[in-house]
């Protein structure tokens, strides 16, 4: 059993009351199991409960007591504390035999219940062993993959229409795995980002996105760019940041040929460092998009607060069983251009949409209308091809 959310109480009460919540909680374990069995706390704010029945039903029952104390509210130096635990759970002998497996297999139910809602108990099963072995089966497949160089991306034109001989692709990763083929980020990102693996991915798109710059430089293209998307998480790390400064260090980057996308929801508690952060990247000349814009006042207000260039906006309200007028989106552009941002309209799929868009203001549209996404290795190729019919 884990007791959720304790660093917050340490750091924002001290480690004094954080003790005395533990030691509170540990009464409370012993009360709720009584005699049925005995509790340990094995550091920090983690115990294991040792209850002496295999009986599945018997279990639950004692369980239950143990949750209705645990539940009860705490009052730690005039605050009323309401406890977050997870409680994961294996039995003896159907589980194993093995005491070692047993308190492995506890704490992989235990962080079950940590995804899906905390505050209450999982017992371990064939399925979720099954469905453990399959993630740290993907685990090592993205590791290897990243050894083996199995990624790659594919580049989607953005088409200016304000300025027709402007061109931004916006990258997409993909991965070449072996045994299925060729599979989207979609299938795999998440993945990565629980592994902690998705630093080691973004830092692999930018060096590919960078050297593809480089390549446009040199061939004398003007006014052609990159957009990657970027978890503003990673914007909180100033060791991501650090090592995201000595790549473009390396990169000669003519003004505005890079783009950032930010991809998540912005916390006002973390303004400033994103603020500073950001505009330490903006002196290399890189540019920065809000991916998904939520209309409010205090989403804008957020925005304001930040150096970005662009917004962008889904054409979804313009399908044709929305319940929304074209207007509305007419009324976001607009909101947009008077706050003095460019705006990329995405997912412009056919014709009805692009003609009903270029007629906003909107600065770029992007989708499978305009063009699909090409291979790195046709870009020179959409360039060209668009520089002499744009």
């Amino acid at each position: 059993m884990d007791l959720d959310g304790f660093k917050h109480i340490n750091d924002n009460m001290g480690h004094d009351a954080g003790d005395e919540l533990l030691i509170e909680l540990g009464k409370r374990l012993e009360m709720g199991l009584g005699v049925a069995g005995d509790v340990y706390r094995l550091g920090g704010d983690e115990y294991a409960l040792i209850i002496n029945s295999a009986e599945k039903s018997i279990v639950e029952g004692i369980l239950r007591r143990v949750q209705n104390k645990v539940e009860e509210p705490v009052i730690l130096r005039g605050n009323n504390i309401k406890l977050e635990y997870s409680l994961g759970v294996s039995l003896f002998p159907y589980d194993s035999v093995d005491a070692n497996e047993l308190v492995s297999f506890a704490d992989t139910a235990m962080y079950y219940v940590k995804e899906h809602g905390k505050n209450n108990f999982y017992f371990h099963n064939r399925a979720l062993k099954s469905q453990i072995e399959n993630k740290k089966k993907m685990e090592e497949n993205l590791k290897q993959a990243l050894a083996n160089e199995e990624f790659g991306l594919d580049f989607q034109p953005r088409i200016n229409l304000k300025n027709k001989g402007a061109i931004t692709f916006e990258t997409f990763l993909f991965w070449n795995n072996p045994k299925l083929g060729k599979l989207k980020a979609e299938y795999f990102i998440d993945s990565a980002a629980s592994f902690g693996l998705i630093i080691n991915i973004d830092e692999y798109v930018l060096k590919q996105s960078l050297k593809q710059i480089e390549l446009i430089q040199q061939k004398g293209y003007k006014n052609v760019g990159i957009a990657i998307n970027m978890s503003l998480k990673h914007f909180e790390r100033t060791d991501f940041v650090d090592r995201l400064c000595k790549i473009l260090d390396t990169t000669k980057l003519e003004e505005g040929r890079l783009m950032f996308e930010i991809t998540d929801t912005i916390s006002i508690k973390k303004i400033e460092l994103y603020k500073s952060l950001i505009e330490r990247i903006r002196a290399y000349g890189v540019r920065f998009s809000i991916n998904n814009l939520e209309i409010n006042y205090n989403i804008l207000d957020l925005v304001k607060r930040l150096p970005v260039d662009e917004i962008k906006v889904s054409s979804e309200y313009l399908v044709t069983n929305s319940i929304f007028k074209p207007e509305v989106l007419q009324d976001i552009v607009k909101l947009c251009t008077d706050l003095n941002y460019d705006v990329l309209v995405t997912r412009v799929e056919d014709e009805r949409t692009f003609d009903i868009v270029s007629k906003y203001n909107v600065t770029s549209v992007q989708g499978n209308y305009i063009y699909e996404p090409i291979s790195q290795i046709d870009i020179s190729k959409f360039i060209e091809m668009y520089k002499r019919y744009k």
